[in-house]
Order: structure tokens, then C-alpha cells, then sequence
């Protein structure tokens, strides 16, 4: 077995006594709230939108399309049954 050595330029010191942030309780995206016919906007070229994920979730469709909105580019997300 190898030995690994830490190195120091990647590596800080080991801090004792720093409090874990609490983990956010907040759902991100509005999927189980929607009803069909409902979207949400989610701005950015890329997203962490997942509705195959959450439509087998909830035994429901989504759909997302890229699209323009006042100029700013996003995914805009359905339910669609």
C-alpha cells in the first residue's frame, strides 16, 4: 500500500471548535406544489432541474424547454399531466 503524502498547497490546517452550517430545509424547485399546466423559470445555460427524477417521484410529466425570457436565458419547466 502507498503512503500519501498531504500535500500542503491543497491541504489547510486542521481546525478544531468550527460549527457545521445547518442543512437548508428549503425545497429548491416547486415540482410537488405544481398542478398541470404550471412552469417555473430556472435562469442560467445549464440547470440541476432533474423532472424525470421528480415525475417518477410523484407519478407525474414534465416537460423543459430552453428558452429567452426579458433577455435572459434559462430552462422553463411544465407539468404536463
Amino acid at each position: 500500500m502507498k503512503n500519501y503524502i498531504l500535500d500542503p498547497r491543497f491541504i489547510g490546517p486542521v481546525d478544531k471548535g468550527v460549527p457545521m452550517p445547518c442543512k437548508p430545509t428549503g425545497k429548491k424547485y416547486p415540482f410537488e406544489e405544481m398542478e398541470i399546466g404550471d412552469s417555473f423559470f430556472v435562469r442560467g445555460e445549464t440547470t440541476r432541474v432533474n423532472p424525470a427524477y421528480w415525475g417518477k417521484k410523484l407519478n407525474v410529466k414534465f416537460a423543459t424547454r430552453f428558452v429567452e425570457e426579458n433577455m435572459v436565458r434559462g430552462t422553463r419547466v411544465w407539468r404536463i399531466k
